[in-house]
């Protein structure tokens, strides 16, 4: 177990800063972007943009966005990574943004999700991805964290390496709402996505998705005018995909009445019955996490979830919120030097 970074107090980085790190690393972006579409289970697809050139003998980084992103959750971290070595696979999960939205909530188990990643990764290679080599990197935020503990544990033959931001290990979720208060008042939002449809999906959209901006692109500094519009339009294709992941894979006791239904103390029975595995992983992890971060907390999620990995895990802490993907001048001095270490 290796810590690195600043524990005692926040890195402060001057609104200049950011700026010159983002036009050093590609704000503008050089970068080439291509959709594509791979077939799934249930008759859908998924809507896929790689990010890279040339890319048949690069190394890939499937990318797995969580809620409410999409693909382009990793936008900032791809023009900055995707280059002479390697290239970025983002997909819109189901339910999101141009994938097929799923009527049924049913549509969206961790049976249903775990197969999504295997159709990624046997699709790569047909579109000419990572044909040299046998496995390929995986780097996931929040709910695509949750996903990506569970297929690497499960399907290891595929993953060389997870890289996480913010990436919450489902067994780690369950045991904190348990037995942390402080963890429970900072995901007191399950109870309003606990909701029947299509009360959830009124509370997020109502106008013009403002609650959603404001908790997803408020003060970010990534959040530029062009960016939120792109996540609006997202978001104008449909909410209920995002909000039935939770749905179906997070199970709450029925309130007993209006009132008890927004009670937080409902959370301490919380289960993921679709996600019943230990989930303990056999490959090297790098874990980085917000620690201004209010909806999944710092430092207890990473430091409980040492427990799960069977190999070497790196944990860093950087000085941003929950949206720690989109701060490649925080996260590249590390993610590089460990990428480069882990080679095959």
């Amino acid at each position: 177990l290796q810590f690195t970074g600043t524990f005692g107090h926040c890195l402060v980085i001057s609104k200049m800063r950011f700026l010159l790190v983002l036009l050093l690393v590609g704000a503008v972006s050089c970068v080439d972007y291509t959709d594509h579409y791979v077939p799934v289970a249930g008759n859908g697809t998924l809507h896929v943009v790689v990010g890279g050139s040339d890319c048949e003998m690069k190394e890939a980084i499937l990318m797995i966005h969580g809620f409410p992103e999409g693909w382009s959750a990793w936008l900032e971290l791809c023009d900055a990574i995707a280059g002479d070595e390697y290239c970025c696979v983002m997909p819109d999960m189901r339910g999101y943004n141009l994938s097929t939205h799923f009527k049924k909530v049913s549509d969206y188990t961790a049976h249903f999700l775990l197969s999504d990643m295997r159709s990624l990764f046997h699709w790569m290679p047909t579109a000419g991805l990572n044909r040299g080599h046998t496995k390929a990197w995986l780097a996931c935020h929040d709910w695509g964290g949750y996903l990506s503990w569970a297929f690497t544990s499960t399907y290891p033959q595929y993953v060389k390496g997870l890289l996480g931001f913010d990436a919450p290990h489902p067994n780690v979720m369950t045991h904190l709402e348990h037995t942390s208060e402080e963890q429970r008042n900072a995901s007191s939002y399950f109870l309003v996505l606990d909701s029947p449809p299509p009360l959830a999906e009124h509370f997020m959209s109502q106008m013009n998705f403002s609650v959603l901006e404001e908790e997803t692109l408020g003060h970010e500094m990534w959040a530029t005018p062009e960016r939120k519009q792109n996540y609006l339009d997202c978001w104008r294709r449909g909410v209920s995909g995002g909000i039935d992941w939770y749905r179906a894979n997070l199970k709450l006791p029925p309130p007993t009445s209006k009132k008890e239904a927004f009670n937080i103390n409902r959370l301490k029975n919380v289960t993921s019955p679709t996600f019943t595995g230990t989930y303990y992983v056999n490959v090297p992890v790098i874990l980085f996490w917000g620690i201004k971060d209010t909806a999944i907390l710092w430092p207890s999620f990473p430091e409980a979830t040492v427990a799960y990995c069977k190999d070497e895990i790196e944990i860093i802490p950087i000085d941003t919120s929950h949206w720690s993907e989109h701060y490649p001048h925080l996260t590249l001095p590390h993610l590089l030097p460990w990428l480069a270490a882990h080679k095959e």
